[in-house]
């Protein structure tokens, strides 16, 4: 599902800024929003990791998670704390970025071959990664190789190209916006029927083929979701989405994915062990701290954290 954020990530930041006037690549704006987006939280999560595993020395996995660097180097990956490994992927995107925008910029493309394109660089990149899971070359899940395909920046960018598309396609086509609510309703629930079966199966080969599926295999299916989700936003469903139940989940989600390893190994080399619940109740209890403490950080942190940013740009403009 960290495919689903990095679709997700291209289509919001497209929004966000294809219509902001300035270069993104020389703005502090840009880059101030960027690091106060994920790095607060993600600093608290590697420090109760390093409190949890009693690490008390400095060593190479500490530098490439710190300047978030650890997916490019396969034995750093899980080192420290595991999820962090898409937030170097993310971190990745945020520098590519401007590049990107530059480009939709100056060549004002028809959105519809924007997609074409994305869909044609996603296929590439399946293949290539496809080729290597069934080749000799590749070790199993503890080989470099396996680190490679599924963790690395550069598989994952193909996800990340085909939101940005869907973002650009919203924009040049407002007018999608606005189909009949029945058109909008069978699009959504058809794309969530067919995508519960697909990622559901995911484990199963394709004619004798392992296909790479936690390594962006699902990107167009999840921006068929999101584009989808975007046309029902002014139906009776959407609005129902829009509950503010729902907007404080989905704001404090980040913190849920990124404090999940730190939390896991907490409650259960601490507290489980001594309180004689069965291993269900344990994953419902675990879940249901987890989204506390979400919510508790998006408020005491992030909430805050970008207000602050936030006033720190009106007073440098």
């Amino acid at each position: 599902m960290v495919t689903f954020f990095f679709v997700l990530s291209g289509f919001v930041m497209t929004i966000a800024y294809y219509n902001q006037s300035n270069d993104l690549l020389l703005s502090r704006n840009y880059w101030l929003n960027r690091v106060s987006r994920i790095y607060p939280v993600y600093i608290l999560a590697l420090l109760l990791t390093i409190i949890v595993l009693g690490v008390n020395h400095v060593d190479p996995a500490l530098i490439f998670n710190l300047v978030l660097l650890q997916a490019w180097f396969p034995h750093y990956i899980y080192a420290l704390n595991g999820p962090g490994w898409a937030l170097s992927v993310e971190a990745f995107f945020y520098v590519s970025f401007p590049l990107a925008l530059f480009y939709l910029r100056k060549k004002d493309h028809y959105p519809y071959h924007l997609i074409l394109i994305a869909l044609s660089f996603w296929v590439l990149t399946q293949t290539v990664l496809t080729a290597l899971l069934n080749s000799s070359l590749y070790g199993g899940v503890y080989s470099d190789l396996h680190e490679y395909i599924y963790h690395s920046p550069l598989p994952h960018l193909s996800s990340f190209l085909l939101g940005i598309a869907g973002g650009y396609l919203i924009i040049k086509r407002q007018n999608l916006l606005r189909l009949p609510e029945y058109i909008s309703f069978g699009l959504f629930f058809s794309v969530i029927i067919i995508g519960s079966y697909m990622i559901g199966n995911w484990n199963q080969q394709i004619i004798g083929v392992h296909i790479p599926a936690n390594a962006s295999f699902f990107g167009p299916l999840f921006l068929l979701f999101i584009l989808s989700t975007a046309m029902i936003n002014n139906t009776y469903l959407g609005r129902i989405l829009s509950n503010r139940l729902f907007l404080i989940l989905g704001a404090s989600s980040y913190a849920l994915y990124i404090l999940q390893y730190p939390i896991h190994e907490l409650l259960y080399k601490s507290i489980f062990p001594i309180s004689g619940i069965s291993e269900g109740r344990n994953m419902c209890i675990f879940l249901v701290i987890e989204i506390i403490l979400s919510i508790i950080t998006f408020y005491i942190i992030e909430r805050p954290v970008k207000r602050g940013i936030e006033g720190l740009i009106a007073s440098l403009r």
